[in-house]
């Protein structure tokens, strides 16, 4: 289904930036489209006349990158669900001992099972020729990553996909796909807690790429023209650029979903554990991005004081360290100087290799 639509001015624009019936371009074959928002079938553009191939084709293949139940591979062949409940409680699996554990029939399944997991890219080889591990789609799919190693495979299946459509040279797809990835990087994930008249807490996921205020007044809106009653809304968590995690996250905890008339984000955690461990998860997500800005920050300052340090000359820098060169020269010990003078022995101990090597 084609999510983007071009506009006059010739931006890209996504259908949830777009109203219902809204006409634009195909970015393909630059057709008229307009905008569909049904209860039913996943909001999108569709061609007035007839529907152009490319806009037919996904924008993300079976993989990790954007996680929408379009672009998961199917699991649909009998072989292959056979094949992944026998595995299902492991995350590496040796062929020979498995195998061996089953009948003639099983083990027929069960290779056929394995071969189109490997095709699928659910399964890999590992250093030995009989070991096999998932890979990263398998245990999302299974749900099994958390949020953080789940945004961290994102982040190599967005590399890898970039990589892939540069090869195949479209660029009208590279530019959606970059347009997509950049709506989601900018996009805030939210989490909120929300207490109904009847004491009960519900909870929604969502991304918004606005103040989470103007998010708020829009949320008590649609549950009030539903009739839904709330006494209180928290947001629990306000993650910048995390917005690639809401559909997994709507996959990993689907078993607790708690649709609101047409509204899906809603969910309902039977008990406070499953609570607890759900904010755990996001904590640690938290935690990943703060501690990466930090360690990106540190790395962007030392980067510039290495830059500063080769910009400067080997004149500038005893200039500047006058002091130290003149108690040097008088016989000084390197500590002593440091010491007297408030500068790191590293510091004095390049100033005098310095001055060592400068002829006299």
């Amino acid at each position: 289904m084609l999510e983007y639509c071009l506009l006059d001015s010739g931006k890209l624009q996504h259908i949830s930036e777009s109203k219902l019936g809204h006409f634009a371009k195909c970015p393909f074959c630059l057709q008229l489209v307009v905008g569909k928002k049904g209860k039913i079938k996943r909001h999108h553009f569709a061609h007035i006349k007839h529907s152009c191939a490319q806009s037919n084709l996904e924008l993300n293949s079976a993989g990790l990158a954007f996680f929408n139940d379009v672009s998961l591979p199917s699991l649909n062949d009998p072989d292959l669900k056979f094949f992944i409940s026998c595995i299902s409680t492991k995350k590496s699996f040796n062929i020979e001992s498995d195998i061996r554990l089953r009948s003639a029939k099983e083990r027929f399944h069960w290779q056929k099972g394995l071969n189109i997991a490997i095709e699928k890219g659910l399964v890999e080889i590992k250093e030995e020729p009989a070991l096999y591990a998932k890979t990263a789609i398998l245990l999302a799919i299974e749900g099994r990553l958390t949020l953080k190693d789940f945004f961290v495979c994102q982040e190599e299946s967005i590399t890898q996909k970039l990589h892939d459509i540069k090869k195949t040279s479209q660029p009208s797809w590279e530019a959606l796909f970059r347009h997509h990835v950049y709506r989601l990087t900018t996009s805030s994930l939210y989490f909120l807690k929300l207490k109904l008249a009847s004491g009960t807490c519900i909870y929604k996921i969502g991304i918004t790429a606005r103040d989470i205020e103007t998010r708020l007044k829009e949320i008590e809106k649609e549950l009030s023209m539903l009739r839904v009653s709330v006494q209180s809304v928290t947001v629990e968590f306000l993650l910048p650029g995390r917005g690639g995690i809401e559909q997994y996250f709507k996959h990993k905890y689907r078993a607790y979903k708690h649709p609101i008339g047409s509204l899906t984000e809603y969910f309902h955690f039977p008990s406070t554990s499953l609570v607890c461990s759900v904010l755990s998860e996001l904590s640690r997500l938290e935690r990943f991005g703060t501690n990466r800005r930090i360690a990106g920050t540190l790395n962007q300052r030392k980067q510039r004081k290495v830059a500063k340090r080769r910009a400067e000359s080997k004149e500038d820098f005893l200039n500047k360290h006058k002091n130290i060169v003149e108690a040097l020269s008088i016989g000084l010990p390197i500590r002593q100087v440091a010491r007297e003078m408030k500068r790191s022995v590293n510091t004095v101990r390049k100033v005098k290799q310095l001055t060592d090597n400068t002829p006299h």
